[in-house]
């Protein structure tokens, strides 16, 4: 059994927002701790996004039609689609997205 898996996106401006995420610090979420991680949840969640989760069982019964890479494909692009509609037309935004393995076991 495998799970719950969580998948995140996040939204910030076209212009500069890279250059936001770098000043706070997000790179690389494999090379942060978990204390780390845990501050710079407060300073991203002011911007539009979305966490996605899929449970251990659902897991195991998608996994009968679709492999682990078609899953989480399909759980980014669940995330993505939720901060795109929280952003409205027209809006110009970057979307990026990560994947933390339950229990701080990992995140990619």
């Amino acid at each position: 059994m495998i799970g719950p898996l969580v998948v995140a996106a996040l939204a910030v401006p076209v212009d500069g927002g890279e250059d936001v995420l770098r000043g706070m610090g997000v790179r690389d979420s494999k090379k942060l701790q978990v204390p780390r991680r845990d501050r710079l949840y407060a300073e991203l969640v002011r911007y539009p996004h979305a966490v996605v989760e899929v449970s251990a069982e659902d897991i195991d019964a998608l996994r009968e039609t679709a492999t682990m890479n078609v899953i989480e494909a399909r759980l980014f692009a669940s995330a993505v689609l939720k901060v795109l509609a929280m952003l409205g037309k027209g809006v110009g935004a970057a979307v990026y997205i990560d994947v933390v393995e339950h229990g701080g076991r990992g995140h990619r």
